[in-house]
């Protein structure tokens, strides 16, 4: 990582998880209060997007984090090779290729969690031990650097214990939202501070002047980053959580003006898109039947689809 590329790699791949967790949590959430619901957090989301049921059950997500893994080690192998030598020397991209492979081995748990070959929750500890391995990583890897160095990898640290945090008390209560959406911006946080450190650095854009490392007022203007980091990550979630509620809405209220049908309570209760069985606040509506058959939820065939689409997937998370 000893260069503004070894920091924008890793950088991508974490907004990329944290983008994307964090528009799943929102639909999620917003589906469940729709179809009147307990949300139930999962560590990993089925890709509901593609067209047919058995292109859904495929664990896109764990695949994508463990070929992202494979290429970021392929990279820092590549750097690390000494080209007098022939030969890897660099202790530094070896600490970054054992991060690497500590969160491709969180993928080989997740895949093994949604398949149902592993206890529910193991995608949880995959991800935490891969949290705590990168925070050793970064703790010691700060030994006799500049103070600006080690500041905002310092900063960095924060968000990695956080994380650790955040997660953990997450995989023990999994029917709030606010825990995953926690994740969501912490993650996103790590992913566009990697670029900002690099930037601070290794600036790649020619002309630029370089940070005066050990300049009182370097270290206050990188603290100013890092909040501002902070703040344009906070509205991102705030704005993917408006649109995400716009859409939802729109869609409840084309339903109840279309046709709807009515679903029975059990294929609700099955735990459609990590919904709990339990019902919770939300903007379904409840019907009794009159003939003697069960009571039903009203909701459009959009809505329905896009539920069950959701329910077989996470089945092994949400079974009771």
């Amino acid at each position: 990582m000893g260069s503004f590329i070894g920091h924008a790699i890793p950088g991508t791949f974490f907004f990329i998880f944290g983008i994307w967790w964090l528009t799943q949590v929102m639909r999620r959430h917003f589906l469940c209060r729709q179809t009147r619901q307990r949300f139930r957090s999962t560590a990993t989301f089925p890709f509901v997007y593609c067209p047919g049921q058995r292109e859904r059950s495929v664990p896109l997500e764990p695949i994508v984090k463990m070929v992202m893994c494979v290429l970021g080690i392929v990279v820092e192998i590549i750097g690390g090779i000494n080209h007098e030598s022939h030969r890897f020397d660099s202790i530094g991209n070896a600490q970054h290729i054992t991060m690497y492979f500590f969160f491709a081995l969180s993928g080989v748990l997740d895949l093994l969690t949604m398949k149902g070959w592993a206890p529910a929750g193991t995608d949880y500890v995959g991800v935490v031990i891969a949290l705590l391995v990168e925070g050793a990583l970064f703790k010691f890897h700060l030994y006799g650097r500049d103070e600006l160095d080690v500041l905002i990898h310092t900063l960095l640290l924060y968000v990695i214990w956080l994380s650790v945090i955040v997660l953990a008390l997450e995989a023990a209560y999994r029917n709030t939202a606010v825990l995953p959406l926690l994740r969501c911006l912490l993650t996103m946080l790590q992913g566009t501070w990697f670029w900002g450190v690099g930037l601070i650095l290794y600036n790649p854009f020619p002309g630029a002047e370089p940070w005066e490392p050990d300049n009182h007022r370097s270290l206050m203007l990188a603290v100013v980053c890092f909040s501002w980091h902070v703040a344009v990550n906070l509205v991102i979630v705030i704005a993917v959580g408006g649109v995400t509620a716009c859409c939802y809405r729109n869609k409840l209220h084309y339903s109840q003006l279309s046709t709807s049908s009515t679903v029975p309570l059990k294929s609700l209760q099955k735990g459609g898109t990590g919904c709990g069985g339990g019902f919770g606040e939300g903007d379904g509506e409840e019907e009794e039947e009159g003939d003697g058959e069960e009571g039903g939820v009203k909701v459009g065939d959009g809505r329905d689809i896009d539920a069950n689409s959701d329910v077989e997937f996470q089945a092994p998370l949400v079974r009771k």
